[in-house]
């Protein structure tokens, strides 16, 4: 579960990062520009650790007729 929820941090990430880096042009004093880079490099290191994680893995689903059986 941590795998697939890094994923999806990483995912939302890109998506803010992208949504926000127009108006880190826009930042005019000090403190926001330091908290844009701040943001940057957080959300850089979050999507290199999720660059670090194994391939998703597909698990197959049991079908409606599939139950497991318990034998004696």
């Amino acid at each position: 579960l941590i795998a697939k929820s890094l994923r999806k941090l990483a995912s939302e990430t890109k998506r803010i990062v992208d949504q926000l880096k127009p108006l880190q042009s826009q930042a005019k004093d000090e403190t926001e520009i330091g908290s844009f880079e701040e943001l940057i490099d957080n959300a850089e290191s979050i999507l290199q650790a999720a660059n670090k994680l194994p391939p998703p893995v597909d698990k197959k689903e049991k079908g409606k007729g599939e139950k497991k059986t318990k034998t004696s």
